[in-house]
């Protein structure tokens, strides 16, 4: 990764001899300001709080630097994602910020970008992929260790659990992998296969009804893990819809506002989420970039960062459930999403 360095001076010197022959025929005689710091960040979908919050995270380490954060979304396209990546490299933007993917899609245009002098990092995409500096990523494996742990607490070990993911996206199987093997080991815990979704929330709906229909009776579905918390709203939609939601618990993984919003309503099926901190993903990614613009050498680079905040969220601990989404969302997320604190605690037995 060194020749990103030499690259990227050779741009500079380019760029600085471009701006002082600009100055010198400008007809006001005025100086040639510095170049604007330009950061891309592509973004696989921009559809739910985890995709949002890595976005501002970003933006606030790019601006900080003096720089402007240019954001572009494949709405969920992978096709779109990549020449959208492309076309950043294109216009010569000083590094690129890659939010989801595949390392196997990924690699060939990371490969353009550092042949280009442009330095790369990734979040959510698993690991680093050629051509990059990082890939930075919340704690799926301590996530699904801490959904799952639940789980079993809240089902007293006992009861057939349904699972409903994205194929073949990396940090969902993460999650998938993890909480799987917890529960792999107890004997009457019932793991169903993965029912395939798409990235939609209607789709997901689709899913659960057909599981809903197919497994009628009360005692045919204890619980059901979705991958992430958009998704499971979906879900949960469909267990409402069918009037199941006292027999039913529904669990994911991000600590999205829709998450502490269904989980404080009234006879929610949604019981624990587990929270991420998103913002910190998306700081630690530009973090990492504007190092390597700035002259650090980016084998110095962790290969994957972690920021330190994941930490359960479950209406049998409504308190700290509280605590959470205040760490997560601000002091008054509360008063935001209009939900009365007092009644809350009061309706859980708390104080």
């Amino acid at each position: 990764m060194k020749d990103i360095i030499a690259n990227m001076a050779k741009r500079i010197s380019a760029t600085a001899c471009l701006g002082l022959a600009v100055a010198v025929v400008l007809s006001s005689g005025s100086v040639a300001g510095e170049k604007k710091l330009v950061i891309g960040m592509a973004v696989r979908e921009i559809t739910n709080d985890f995709n949002r919050t890595i976005i501002e995270g970003g933006r606030k380490v790019v601006e900080e630097n003096g720089g402007e954060l240019v954001v572009t979304d494949g709405n969920a396209d992978i096709r779109k994602h990549i020449d959208n990546i492309s076309n950043l490299i294109t216009k010569q933007v000083d590094g690129v910020i890659v939010q989801l993917g595949e390392p196997s899609q990924l690699v060939s245009v990371f490969e353009k970008a550092k042949a280009a002098g442009i330095p790369v990092s990734s979040t959510s995409v698993g690991q680093r992929t050629p051509g990059c500096i990082t890939d930075v990523n919340g704690d799926e494996e301590l996530s699904g260790m801490l959904l799952g742990r639940q789980l079993l607490n809240d089902l007293n070990a006992k009861g057939r659990v349904f699972m409903i993911s994205v194929p073949g996206a990396p940090v969902l199987e993460k999650r998938l992998r993890v909480f799987r093997a917890l529960l792999a080991g107890y004997e009457n815990i019932w793991l169903s296969d993965v029912y395939p979704t798409q990235h939609s929330v209607t789709d997901t709906l689709n899913v659960m009804q057909n599981i809903l229909t197919a497994n009628p009776n009360k005692e045919d579905i204890a619980a059901v893990f979705v991958t992430y918390d958009l998704l499971a709203s979906g879900a949960v939609q469909a267990i409402k819809n069918a009037g199941r939601e006292k027999d039913i618990k529904v669990y994911s993984i991000d600590g999205d506002k829709i998450a502490f919003q269904m989980m404080f309503e009234e006879d929610n099926p949604f019981v624990a989420t587990v929270s991420q901190d998103t913002y910190g993903v998306g700081v630690l990614a530009a973090q990492a970039l504007m190092d390597v613009i700035h002259g650090k050498d980016p084998e110095t680079i962790p290969a994957a960062l972690y920021p330190d905040d994941t930490l359960l969220a479950s209406n049998t601990n409504i308190k700290k459930a509280v605590e959470v989404a205040r760490r997560k969302w601000g002091e008054n997320c509360l008063e935001e999403w209009e939900i009365d604190e007092a009644e809350l605690l009061d309706r859980y037995g708390e104080k």
